[in-house]
């Protein structure tokens, strides 16, 4: 159950328990600082930090699914899931000859999965990989894929057809019960770590903030579309 107050921006959360990863996820130590998932902004790459959300997405998936899996990593990973920031960017720079990006659009979806499907394999991942396109089911398979301990990358689509709108996707950071808005976003990928019945947990920008699924289906039919909406599966 919600209780949502917009006066204050800010809503309780009173869900189930949270279906998460059942590992750590991949942290970035950068100096004395620790990220949740990789961070785009961190990179030494100007093309990266623009619209390298994707190739983040992906190098994150990988590198997590080697860990959980107990196959070898690309770069070095602790028992905790943390990566040093100089090793996560060599990674990165590998990866970019899977999943170009041109700026200032970033990949789509279609490029993403084709060269992550590409990626696995050179890594000894043995998964098809595709884009799902599965309108009102679409929280049902995050939820399969996390059952599988899988992170799963969702994007948030563009504004469709006017991609040029200002409309945006908001983003919680979490305080116990309580959720504040504490970002927005549009054409975007992020990856989800946990599901209940109304939030998903996700990394973005180095991250834990939160989506509410409801306002995520609002955005998605008002302002959007499924086609761009929509998750990678891995089987």
């Amino acid at each position: 159950m919600l209780y949502i107050f917009h006066r204050f921006c800010f809503i309780i959360m009173l869900g189930d328990k949270m279906l998460e990863l059942r590992s750590n996820y991949i942290s970035v130590r950068s100096g004395a600082a620790y990220t949740y998932g990789g961070s785009q902004t961190l990179s030494q790459s100007a093309a990266v930090r623009r619209c390298g959300c994707g190739l983040i997405a992906a190098a994150d998936l990988i590198l997590y699914l080697c860990r959980s899996r107990d196959l070898p990593s690309p770069v070095p990973v602790n028992v905790h899931g943390c990566v040093d920031l100089s090793d996560y960017d060599r990674f990165i720079s590998t990866l970019r000859r899977f999943m170009p990006i041109v700026p200032p659009f970033g990949i789509n979806g279609a490029m993403l999965s084709a060269g992550l499907q590409i990626a696995m394999k050179v890594y000894g991942l043995d998964y098809s990989v595709r884009l799902c396109v599965s309108g009102e089911k679409l929280f049902d398979r995050i939820r399969e894929m996390l059952e599988r301990d899988c992170p799963v990358i969702l994007a948030v689509g563009p504004n469709f057809p006017q991609f040029w709108g200002k409309n945006r996707l908001r983003l919680y950071q979490r305080s116990g019960e309580v959720c504040f808005p504490a970002a927005s976003t549009k054409a975007h990928f992020v990856t989800v770590t946990g599901i209940d019945d109304d939030w998903c947990k996700i990394s973005s920008w180095g991250r834990e903030l939160y989506i509410n699924i409801p306002e995520y289906k609002s955005y998605v039919r008002q302002y959007s579309n499924s086609l761009l909406s929509n998750i990678i599966m891995l089987k």
